[in-house]
């Protein structure tokens, strides 16, 4: 079963109306992205690199929804899209 991605190139925004069978999507919250950002820190200091800054990755502030297999074809639809190719169909494969 297919998904259905609304492409508003008035207001250039993309939005997911309906998933695809296997997709699924989770909430990332505040937490979860500074706990990453701050672990990538900790990293950087344990191997003598300096902490990204506020301006290479800023503290997060609002959760977001990320979907597993619709972000991708998003992604590939904005590419496209970008670059001037109004695709018909696609596929985006990934490792």
């Amino acid at each position: 079963m297919h998904g259905i991605i609304l492409i508003d190139k008035l207001n250039e925004t993309v939005e997911i109306q309906k998933m695809a069978h296997d997709d699924f999507s989770h909430i990332v919250t505040v937490d979860e992205q500074n706990e990453l950002r701050n672990s990538v820190n900790d990293t950087r200091k344990e191997e003598g690199l300096p902490l990204l800054t506020e301006e290479e990755w800023p503290s997060a502030s609002t959760a977001f929804k990320k979907t597993f297999f619709a972000d991708h074809a998003i992604s590939k639809i904005i590419e496209s899209y970008n670059s001037g190719e109004i695709l018909k169909e696609g596929m985006s494969a990934w490792y």
